[in-house]
Parts: C-alpha cells; structure tokens; sequence
C-alpha cells in the first residue's frame, strides 16, 4: 500500500512537470481526456472558442456609374473655303482656321459598356496665324479682255478670328476581350466661327493688272457655320484604371454648312447654304495621376465637302461694277463649301 501510494506520487509528480501541447476535449465534470507529451501547450488551450460564424469582410465594389469633368485647351488648324461658280468665272475664299479653344468636359460612364461626353470651347477675338485669301479666275472674253490663262485676281487679307464649339458623342462597346474593346461612336458637333479682315492686298495678272492694288482698313466681316453628325467604329485599350489609348473612325453622312459675307468696299452681302458629308479620325490618349485625378491628350482630323447655293445682295453703289448695283441681287449661284481641319488637345480632370 505504501509502495503504491509513492509510485502515485511520483506518476502525479512527471505529469505536473512534463510539457503538454495538445488535449481533445475536456468531459463535462471531468478532466483532460487526453495529453500528448513532448509539446507546448497553447497559452489559451482552455479559454472558450467563439464557434459563431463571421462576416468575410470584401472591398467595396466599384460603382456601376462614374462621373468626370475636365478643363480643356485645344489648338485648331485648318481652312474653311468657298467657291462660287458664276457665268463669267470662279471665285474662291479660302479663309483660316487658326484658333486656341479653351473650355470644359462632362464625362458619363455606365462601368465600361457605355459612355457619354459633352464639352464646350470657345476662343475670343485673336489675330490669325494666316491670312484670308482670295482668287478669281474670270472670263476675260466676257468682261472684253484678251484671254489670259490662270488666276486673274489674288489678294490676301489680315484676318481675326473667334470661335465657338459644340460637341457630344456616345460610345458603346458591346464587345471586350480583356484589354480590348470594340463598339460604335456616334456624335453631334457644331463649330461657329467669325471674322474680320482688313488691309487688303490684291495682284492683278495679265489683262487685269489695274486692278493691283493695296487697300488698308477695314474689308469684310465673315461669318462660318458648321454643324454634322458622325457615325463609326470605336477601339480603346486598357492598361486597368492607369492608361487607356482610344482610337475612332467615323463617317460624317450628313452636315450643314452655312455662310454670311458682307464685303464692306462693294457694298455686298452674300448668304451661303450647303449640305454635304466627310469623313472624321481621331485618337486619344489618357493616364491616371491618381486614383481621382488624370491627363488626356487628342489628336482628331475632320474633312467635310458640300454643295449648295449663294445669294448676293447690293446695299450700296459697288466701286467695282460698271454700273448702280445698289438695291440689286443675285440668286442660285452655284457654291462648294469644304473644310479640313487638325485639332491637338490636352486636358486635366478629375473623377467626381
């Protein structure tokens, strides 16, 4: 019994002192069922377990709707002409398009299935990188001169201008294919541009060499508009939320072009209307500086062609007609209207 009862003590006294890592469960009322020796016990083997299930906590999804507005400046080139087709010749204005537009941009987007944009630029009076130019080719059998080959008459004018644009376009992107993407474009677009020109200075050839001459001040006022629709294809590229190259070609199937001349030295007022169509190709560039805020740059050349018909009117005596022209127009004058025109932009915007 003594013997025992020390084996008991010295049993109880290894256990105490042997480390313990692992135990299966503790019976109701009892003890460890189990210990496993040679291990480090838990610091919290008998604390109570929390079983409750917990909620995994997820980033918040990206909304299915994002805004963005920007500030814009955009350099436009180009020129605008008008040829007249009269009985006794041609005559052609070819007048610059040379303008620094500033302004703003509202950009809708529907996560990256849809898209929608709508801006407005407009530059104030400013002096034109080049000038106005004017040619007549005239019958000179008609007028009684002896035939001369070529231009009759050249002059060019100093020119300022100011201009105010429109624009909107909806893109859609039905198809994508991890980076890629391919949809439709279609937009609206209306450009107005006014000018003023003045000390004239005009060449006369062969048989019209007096009417070489140099005329300063004021010439004429010009008023241009502009307005089209576009309908293409649209691709883009993404590099994630940090970079993305959109390209988008167009057709324009239908435009407007309009036109008021008053030629203030021949007292002479002439409207212009034509409808026509051309073509439009433009790439973009954008780049996230931060997760709100970015850069974007543009590069985009349109070409429009359309034909029409001028009318002219006489409010005073014309210096240039044989006779009174004062009271007197002319209508059904057969007009082509064309534009090509470059415009690089740059912007800076942010995600609202």
């Amino acid at each position: 019994m003594k013997w025992a009862a020390f084996l008991m003590t010295i049993v109880a006294a290894v256990l105490c002192q042997a480390p313990c890592a692992h135990s299966t469960g503790v019976e109701e009322g009892g003890s460890a069922a189990a210990v496993t020796l040679g291990h480090t016990p838990s610091p919290d083997l008998f604390a109570f377990q929390d079983t409750t299930p917990r909620t995994q906590k997820h980033p918040a999804a990206a909304p299915a709707f994002t805004h963005a507005v920007s500030v814009l400046y955009t350099g436009l080139w180009g020129t605008a002409s008008n040829k007249t087709e009269f009985s006794s010749g041609v005559s052609t204005l070819d007048w610059p398009m040379d303008s620094s537009l500033v302004g703003g941009e509202y950009r809708g987007r529907y996560r990256d299935i849809a898209e929608f944009a709508l801006s407005i630029q407009a530059c104030p009076w400013t002096r034109s990188v080049h000038d106005m130019k004017d040619s007549d080719t005239l019958d000179d059998a008609a007028y009684g001169y002896a035939t001369h080959d070529g231009v009759d008459i050249y002059s060019e004018s100093a020119t300022d201008s100011k201009a105010f644009v429109l624009n909107a376009e909806l893109r859609a992107y039905p198809l994508s294919y991890g980076y890629a993407s391919v949809g439709l474009i279609t937009g609206w677009r209306s450009l107005e541009m006014d000018f003023k020109t003045y000390d004239l200075r005009q060449t006369g050839y062969g048989s019209w060499t007096a009417y070489t001459m140099d005329l300063p001040g004021p010439i004429s006022t010009y008023n241009l508009t502009c307005e089209y629709y576009t309908l293409g294809l649209t691709w883009r590229l993404k590099a994630g939320e940090q970079a993305s190259l959109t390209v988008d070609t167009a057709i324009i199937p239908y435009a407007r072009v309009s036109d008021e001349d008053e030629h203030l030295r021949r007292f002479r007022s002439s409207e212009t209307d034509c409808d026509g169509s051309g073509t439009a190709l433009s790439v973009t560039g954008r780049l996230a500086l931060t997760p709100r805020w970015f850069v974007s740059t543009s590069c985009s050349r349109v070409r429009i062609t359309a034909d029409g018909h001028q009318k002219q009117y006489w409010w005073g005596n014309d210096p240039g007609a044989a006779g009174n022209e004062t009271g007197t127009g002319i209508s059904g004058i057969d007009a082509k209207m064309k534009q090509d025109s470059l415009q690089i932009g740059l912007s800076l915007g942010c995600s609202l």
